[in-house]
């Protein structure tokens, strides 16, 4: 009489091979979970990158009597969807307000698709889009970069100084979120 002890090795491969498969399908849903962070990121981190270009460059130029600070402020532009700048698959920077479907814009940070650092680093006020604060709010209006990969949104705002901000949109609440919580106007 022949005693079964165990598993047959095709059996173990049957069961391996089911386990991979799951394991593979979940990475794959887990890997792209987070593709609005990492979008928010990689457009921070190019911003911060040409700033601190603008300081290099600008420090390298002397003053004329014509461009004090010695030169014109240098302009970053991701309306054509910088080819150096690595989303996410299926992540975009918004051009217009269409790109963002239903998801509406915050009320102080309009969408814009360039900026301007000056020799300090400095958004200078010239360049700084025309918009009325909203009622009630006390802060002045910045310029943002809206990301989207058509259901969620990330948005980076630029301040004046210079230092940047992610905000998150949360289609739930229908309202954007900034560092920590904080709610937009």
């Amino acid at each position: 009489m022949k005693r079964n002890n165990g598993f047959s090795l095709i059996e173990l491969l049957v069961v391996v091979t089911i386990a991979a498969v799951l394991a593979s399908l979940g990475f794959a849903a887990m890997s792209n979970r987070d593709g609005g962070s990492r979008a928010a990121l990689a457009l921070t981190g190019r911003l911060r990158e040409r700033r601190a270009e603008a300081i290099r460059l600008y420090a390298d130029l002397p003053p004329t009597r014509l461009t004090p600070a010695g030169a014109p402020p240098l302009i970053v532009d991701f309306s054509n969807n910088d080819n150096d700048l690595q989303l996410p698959r299926g992540w975009r920077v918004a051009s217009s307000a269409a790109d963002l479907n239903s998801i509406p814009t915050m009320a102080n940070a309009p969408l814009v698709s360039n900026v301007a650092f000056n020799h300090k680093g400095m958004i200078p006020n010239e360049t700084l889009p025309a918009v009325t604060p909203a009622p009630g709010f006390i802060e002045s209006p910045v310029p943002a970069f809206y990301l989207t990969n058509g259901n969620e949104a990330k948005a980076v705002a630029v301040h004046p100084a210079g230092w940047l901000e992610i905000w998150s949109y949360d289609p739930k609440a229908g309202s954007w979120t900034g560092d920590h919580g904080r709610p937009a106007a």
